[in-house]
């Protein structure tokens, strides 16, 4: 051990450098490692930690946003994203381009009879499917309620949409948790000084305890402490908390575009979909005078094939009307806000247990930073 020489100030001010300048130098590496887990260039590096790293923050981010989400109760999740306005949206969208799905559904049954029909033939036939459209339209906003709490795989979405996100990965590790990084960092200067304090009046009685490698030792030690009782989430951070993930899970990922997309492509089981589709569209599938004429016109196979193509138009256009974007930001802001309040009801400990994982290894990759520097540091004093 190297001796100290106490009454010489520059001791003084080495050792209360040190307790502010370590602590911050751990968790600011520790926050290094996290934020560069997901960069490809790293994660090409041959045996390097940085993809196993990448896929574990993944993982228990996933299953993190995934458990608190369901804070928010499905059917309120539905009732948040305002099915009056999906309704209006939805009919402001597509009711103009009702004749052009009359075109669609009909001309590929029979192209030469439909393109060479007057149009004052058809203009009748686009009047009854305009008026027959809105109630359906009407009834499949409001399936959505069972699409949204039974059908939908809300697990796989969320697992899907954060992987989309550059730093979604890391989104709860630092962003969501930046007041948990705060207080490690304030917690552990002030150990830090008040050990460092309470050393240098030790080493004033006993001269004999005075050692550079002790002083310098002694904050990395301090901030080892610190990580172990400090708590992920207190009462206090609870609502900055539940604020900062509300916006993540309704402007990052419940996005109402992306999820009819992921409703119509595999989110939902397509059979039970096409069902749930054709129950709602029955007002216009079973219309009398519309069927009765589809099956002398075009054949008694005709409403069989006019309801398949129905339902794949419908599929395959669910998006369109929510894709404006002044009517994603109003429901985002609206979803953010349900996702705040149910979390900010949600109990303290229940938060808790769900961010438990990911603060393991949070703490995991701390200490590894922490040992990493005390070795250092001890090997840097034996040399000189």
């Amino acid at each position: 051990m190297i001796d100290m020489n106490l009454s010489h100030p520059v001791i003084w001010v080495v050792g209360f450098v040190a307790a502010v300048a370590l602590p911050i130098a751990i968790l600011r590496s520790a926050q290094w490692i996290i934020l560069r887990a997901g960069e490809e260039r790293l994660q090409a590096i041959p045996f390097s930690i940085w993809q196993p790293l990448y896929e574990k923050f993944l993982r228990l981010s996933h299953q993190c946003l995934y458990g608190l989400s369901l804070k928010l109760p499905r059917h309120d999740l539905y009732k948040a994203m305002n099915p009056e306005r999906c309704t209006q949206q939805t009919l402001k969208v597509l009711i103009p381009y009702t004749e052009s799905l009359t075109d669609q559904l009909i001309q590929p049954l029979s192209p030469v009879i439909w393109d060479n029909m007057p149009q004052a033939m058809r203009m009748p036939i686009y009047h009854r499917v305009t008026t027959k459209f809105r109630p359906c339209i009407d009834k499949l906003i409001e399936y959505l309620d069972f699409i949204v709490c039974d059908l939908f795989d809300h697990d796989k979405f969320v697992y899907q949409e954060l992987s989309k996100q550059e730093t979604g990965y890391r989104f709860i590790s630092t962003e969501a948790l930046h007041q948990y990084w705060s207080n490690l960092s304030k917690s552990s200067i002030k150990l830090s000084c008040f050990c460092i304090i309470f050393y240098f009046l030790a080493c004033l009685i006993a001269p004999k305890l005075a050692s550079m490698t002790i002083l310098l030792v002694l904050p990395i030690i301090c901030t080892g402490i610190v990580t172990f009782y400090t708590q992920p989430l207190t009462k206090s951070m609870q609502a900055g908390f539940a604020r900062c993930l509300g916006y993540w899970l309704g402007e990052k990922i419940y996005l109402m575009d992306q999820f009819i997309n992921k409703m119509r492509n595999g989110g939902c089981p397509p059979t039970e979909l096409q069902g749930v589709i054709n129950k709602a569209f029955q007002p216009l599938i079973e219309d009398l005078p519309l069927k009765t004429l589809a099956q002398f016109g075009l054949g008694r196979q005709a409403p069989l094939d006019l309801r398949a193509n129905l339902i794949n138009y419908v599929i395959l256009n669910a998006s369109t009307p929510f894709e404006h974007s002044q009517f994603r930001q109003e429901r985002a802001l609206e979803l953010s806000a349900a996702f705040e309040e149910a979390l900010k009801e949600t109990a303290l400990n229940e938060i808790q247990l769900a961010l438990k994982p990911i603060h393991q290894l949070l703490l995991k990759i701390i200490w590894s930073v922490t040992v990493s520097f005390g070795i250092v540091i001890a090997l840097s004093l034996c040399l000189i």
